[in-house]
């Protein structure tokens, strides 16, 4: 991706910019394998990071959703970047001891008490709201992105990989 000049990133990335800045839907997400950010079992990685993540942040992306590392993860929301997810543990339990491994990154580690799941995105109006869905149903850290701006909810992880405010979580809803 180059950011001063993104008609000459590669074909593809200047082909999802172009997508992504033209684009009047409500939502704008983003899918790939690789991770950028994770502390699972395939650590952060610098080329996408300096990649893909910049070219969604500057072409207002609203989620980024990748897999690979084998973990469930949520970075962000925080201010006007997107969020981002790990969501490489579907159908596995993930048997390590439940905790964030990045060294540089603070995010939300949450394989629910080592569930495996699913990321569930569902439209409502003009909301979108994203549940993390384990084995046994449950469905911690719900966030809604409005069509009309950034995420308003309650359970925002307020850090994001780049800084930002202190760490807060809510307590996660019972049942679907």
């Amino acid at each position: 991706y180059n950011a001063s000049n993104p008609s000459s990133s590669a074909p593809q990335v200047a082909f999802a910019y172009n997508q992504f800045t033209n684009s009047s839907q409500p939502w704008k997400i983003l899918f790939f394998h690789h991770n950028g950010y994770s502390g699972g079992s395939h650590k952060d990685s610098s080329s996408i990071i300096s990649n893909l993540i910049a070219m969604a942040v500057d072409t207002n992306v609203d989620a980024v959703i990748w897999g690979h590392s084998h973990v469930y993860e949520r970075f962000g929301p925080q201010g006007n970047d997107p969020v981002f997810y790990t969501i490489g543990n579907g159908g596995k339990t993930y048997d390590k001891d439940n905790t964030c491994k990045s060294s540089r990154i603070p995010c939300t580690a949450v394989s629910p008490r080592g569930q495996a799941g699913f990321l569930l995105g569902e439209v409502n109006g003009n909301q979108l709201t994203f549940r993390y869905i384990t084995q046994t149903g449950e469905n911690p850290e719900p966030i809604t992105l409005p069509a009309d701006g950034r995420s308003s909810s309650t359970n925002a992880i307020r850090r994001h990989p780049s800084g930002g405010g202190p760490k807060t979580t809510s307590p996660p809803p019972s049942g679907l």
